[in-house]
């Protein structure tokens, strides 16, 4: 082995082993939830390589999901923003650790991001459209107990009862 891919496997070895050793369990409370028709998202525990939700931190979220509404969705780990209309947006590279396709069913998920320091995460059901429920959470600074707008209703599952006229 050349000196150059030594020194490559070294450093990645060391990077997988503190990132492993760095997984810091994050004290959270859910904030605010929709779903419709039996799907849900339950959070079992959120952990981060650093100091919580704190910009450039890998967080990690692993839990159960139910999808009953439709046959497959994509679920996601994202971050809303509300910047001030002076503040620049930033654009995050989008990970794969940080979506799956879900399936029909009750299964468990773990998904993981790069922290973007403020906003409010969550963790969503996606259709090909629209995002049709999902459940915010964080730590006191960041948690959103109330969104200000409601979820689209997936087109298998009425939005309201209809009274037949």
């Amino acid at each position: 082995m050349n000196v150059r891919a030594f020194a490559l496997f070294s450093m990645l070895t060391m990077l997988a082993t503190e990132t492993a050793i760095a997984d810091n369990p994050v004290a959270f409370r859910v904030g605010e939830a929709q779903f419709f028709n039996g799907d849900n998202i339950t959070i079992e525990s959120v952990t981060s390589t650093g100091d919580g939700f704190s910009a450039g931190e890998t967080v990690t979220v692993t839990g159960t999901y139910t999808l009953n509404s439709k046959g497959e969705a994509k679920l996601c780990f994202y971050t809303t923003r509300n910047p001030k209309p002076s503040d620049p947006v930033s654009v995050s590279t989008e990970l794969a650790s940080q979506r799956l396709t879900a399936k029909r069913g009750t299964h468990a998920f773990k998904l993981s991001k790069v922290a973007a320091g403020d906003g409010g995460p969550h963790i969503t059901f996606y259709g090909p459209e629209s995002a049709f429920g999902g459940v915010y959470f964080g730590d006191e600074s960041n948690v959103w107990m109330k969104k200000g707008w409601s979820y689209d209703a997936p087109d298998s599952v009425p939005a309201k009862p209809s009274n037949g006229g």
